[in-house]
């Protein structure tokens, strides 16, 4: 787990939490009330909430950003966020993080935060494991994936990415890969196009953003023959939640920090037993 995580309160502005996150690049912050933990906000509670936050604020969308408390927007314990201890075994936790599709888990002690495990943590694990050593990405990676076009709207990707419970979405220009779209693509850029803009534009500038405009362009790839071990140690590395997956120029498939934990719980369920 990583130890003293950055932290906020239920007071702290949903613009200062944006700060942070891009500052120490990382997606999740614990929301405590003194050391007690009660809530989580993430890059998806941002982009979700921002839509809803555009009516009943005065002023453009910075001033709503200042004005909006992350307790307002955050993902509230104990009913949706889970939490494990120090003395919950590693795998455990893996399956939390797989069952509920959330990227950290608070670590407690009694009432206390005292550390974050996020699926950077795991996959550090899962890299230095031998038996990773023979798989290819390939075996592991999702073929039936969602994709947009470079025209797409932020808007629609938006959508896309809610309706499905995503966090990635390749590009593509016919079947050729030409970038990736993120949560945090779109969180980074809504406060930056949306900066001094009255509300009631909000709708209209998603609209009428494409997604070419906000990607990534020319992503990290692999191929389906790229050991496991490397494209983890290159997620690790670069802390992505996903590689797209490419046979020449053509995009094959997406490899994600979800089926790199779901390596390791069969890994787990191989050998019989579970490891703390």
């Amino acid at each position: 787990m990583t130890q003293s995580p950055f932290i906020v309160s239920e007071q702290t502005s949903m613009k200062e939490a944006v700060l942070m996150l891009d500052r120490h690049h990382i997606r999740h912050l614990p929301v405590t009330n003194g050391s007690r933990v009660v809530g989580m906000v993430t890059d998806r509670d941002i982009r979700r909430a921002s839509p809803a936050l555009q009516s009943g604020i005065e002023g453009d969308y910075e001033d709503v950003l200042e004005a909006t408390p992350v307790g307002r927007i955050m993902t509230k314990e104990p009913v949706t966020v889970k939490t494990v201890t120090e003395d919950t075994p590693l795998i455990d936790a893996v399956r939390l993080m797989v069952e509920t599709k959330f990227g950290a888990l608070p670590v407690v002690r009694g009432e206390e935060l005292v550390g974050i495990l996020s699926e950077i943590d795991v996959l550090k694990v899962l890299a230095q494991r031998k038996e990773v050593e023979p798989m290819r990405v390939g075996e592991y990676m999702i073929q039936n994936l969602f994709t947009v076009c470079e025209t797409t709207s932020m808007k629609e990707a938006v959508s896309l990415l809610g309706r499905h419970h995503i966090r990635h979405l390749p590009v593509t220009n016919g079947s050729r890969l030409v970038g990736m779209v993120t949560d945090r693509d779109i969180r980074r850029a809504t406060p930056s196009l949306l900066s001094g803009m009255r509300r009631e534009d909000f709708v209209q500038e998603m609209v009428a953003t494409p997604v070419a405009r906000i990607m990534a362009k020319e992503p990290m790839t692999a191929t389906e023959d790229t050991p496991v071990a490397d494209a983890v140690h290159l997620m690790v590395e670069k802390k992505f939640g996903a590689l797209p997956v490419v046979r020449g120029e053509e995009l094959a498939g997406i490899f994600t920090d979800i089926d790199a934990l779901n390596i390791l719980l069969e890994l787990e369920k191989a050998a019989g037993s579970p490891r703390a």
